[in-house]
């Protein structure tokens, strides 16, 4: 049994205030969703969040670093990074299996403060003590967070365990030491000239403790922050378990789709799934050549209780095949004028409709789709067949417009003939349900990798 609580996550930069969140959950799957969430709630956190006792990361001051290599001292102190609220997520990304978050944001910080130097920077000999200035532009920055779950007050967190990052420029990066060598105007002018042209050489060979000091002081905002919310506020928890089948194992699959069948029924908002029983079809045409039949308000029920008789998945050519048997009512307002069967009938009010067990057979064919570098299922074309077991029951009430003696002797045939009434013109009413079941279960396919939802 694989657990495929499968969470969207409102990652490091979500805030929240009297415990209503700044930005909209997001359903599982929906990266573009997640990425536009994390990027809303950006300026918030940087500002700081008091309530959750988060210290402003815009201006983050840093009181010291060191950034001193084997041919270098170099140390910074007081230091002012700013800019931060204007960083760009580029990507987020939730392993529930692997208790990982991932996120990238290109951000242009500037920092300014206090330097001392001494030694070897790239190729020049170097000293000096003041001011310093670095301006990164469209850096991207990497983090990956290694999380647990701790309980308190019989609520669930988060608690980042470990992390590691990265960073990469992408334009050129401005680096200023005033006061080099101390003043001496000569030798200083030259080194400006080479560091001018080398600020992201200077950045690569330097920069990294100063990279990892701001990602440390963001970092601690952020594990304060998942100390405070439990992550019942931060993630949407998928609401159930698949098992994941063979494409040859017939009965895991249908087990499977047997477990499934009332879950889909009763709908499944993350995935914008809605209520399949009941089921709610806003009108259908049902005519012939001979008669005039349209159907409104029609309300579907009994889907929850139908049982899969036969699954069958072919990972070669792609196909998928599912056989229901169903005892499905129907029921709503129609409108009629024309001959159903060998009768001439006419009327305009409310129907009901019994089928015992029947059976729906749909067989479609599907592909493969890329989001975020997993591969999810697509249907791209199905189709379908039913076929009535027993005796169905129609009945259209004020039939003749009230005529009470047309209408028995008419409604007398109906009865008799309630599965040939079906399959004159049942047909339209049938596909309208198939194709309501196959669009939810498009939205679920859509949600979760194919990885998990297949072992083959």
């Amino acid at each position: 049994m694989i657990d495929l609580k499968y969470f969207v996550v409102i990652l490091a930069f979500a805030a929240y205030t009297n415990a209503v969140p700044l930005v909209a959950k997001c359903k599982v799957g929906d990266s573009k969703c997640s990425k536009e969430s994390a990027q809303a709630a950006i300026k918030t956190f940087a500002a700081g969040i008091p309530e959750f006792k988060i210290k402003s990361l815009d201006p983050l001051v840093i009181k010291h670093t060191d950034a001193s290599s084997p041919s270098l001292k170099l140390t910074l102190s007081e230091y002012t990074v700013t800019g931060l609220k204007d960083c760009i997520v580029k990507k987020t990304k939730y392993d529930k299996s692997n208790s990982k978050i991932q996120i990238k944001i290109q951000c242009s910080p500037k920092v300014d403060g206090s330097y001392e130097m001494d030694g070897q920077l790239l190729i020049l000999r170097m000293e000096g003590k003041g001011p310093i200035h670095v301006q990164l532009r469209k850096a991207e920055f990497s983090v990956e967070y290694s999380i647990e779950e701790f309980e308190k007050d019989g609520a669930k967190y988060w608690n980042i365990k470990d992390y590691k990052h990265s960073f990469e420029l992408k334009d050129k990066a401005d680096v200023v030491f005033e006061n080099l060598f101390n003043g001496n105007d000569v030798l200083g002018q030259a080194a400006k000239e080479v560091i001018k042209e080398s600020g992201n050489e200077i950045v690569q060979e330097v920069g990294t403790p100063i990279i990892t000091d701001i990602i440390k002081e963001i970092n601690k905002n952020i594990n304060t922050f998942f100390h405070q919310v439990p992550i019942s506020e931060l993630i949407i928890e998928f609401p159930f378990e698949v098992t994941k089948c063979l494409s040859t194992d017939s009965k895991c699959l249908k087990s499977v789709t047997q477990a499934m069948i009332p879950k889909f029924a009763s709908g499944l908002p993350i995935f914008n799934i809605k209520s399949l029983d009941p089921m709610e079809i806003e009108k259908v045409d049902a005519s012939t050549p001979n008669l005039k039949l349209f159907l409104s308000n029609i309300k579907v029920t009994g889907l929850k209780d139908c049982t899969a008789k036969k699954v069958e998945r072919d990972a070669a050519t792609k196909t998928l095949s599912v056989t229901l048997l169903c005892n499905v009512d129907v029921e709503g307002n129609y409108d009629m004028k024309g001959r159903l069967l060998f009768l001439p009938l006419e009327g305009n009010d409310k129907f009901q409709v019994k089928l015992n067990k029947a059976i729906f057979k749909v067989e479609g064919k599907y592909d493969e789709i890329t989001k975020d570098g997993k591969a999810y299922w697509d249907i791209k074309s199905w189709d379908h067949a039913y076929k009535l077991q027993e005796k169905s029951s129609v009945h259209f009430e004020n039939l003749f417009n009230g005529n009470k003696d047309l209408a028995k002797a008419a409604q007398d045939v109906i009865e008799g003939n309630g599965n040939e009434i079906i399959d004159e013109v049942g047909p339209p009413v049938v596909k309208a349900i198939v194709s309501s079941i196959v669009d939810g279960v498009q939205e679920f396919f859509h949600a979760i990798p194919a990885e998990n939802l297949a072992l083959d």
